[in-house]
């Protein structure tokens, strides 16, 4: 269903929000592909879904 997931990350607490993901039977093993700094703190890594 996925195979690459891309987390971006922003230096603000917000309190609450939506959760990334709803409830998942077991772990899902991710492979880090890149790193990327995009400026003003926030940063976006993206992960391989492994099979």
């Amino acid at each position: 269903m996925i195979d690459n997931l891309t987390i971006t990350t922003v230096p603000v607490l917000i309190g609450t929000g939506v959760p990334l993901s709803g409830p998942l039977e077991e772990d899902v093993a991710l492979t880090h592909r890149s790193t990327r700094v995009l400026g003003a703190g926030v940063v976006q890594s993206t992960y391989a879904v492994d099979r």
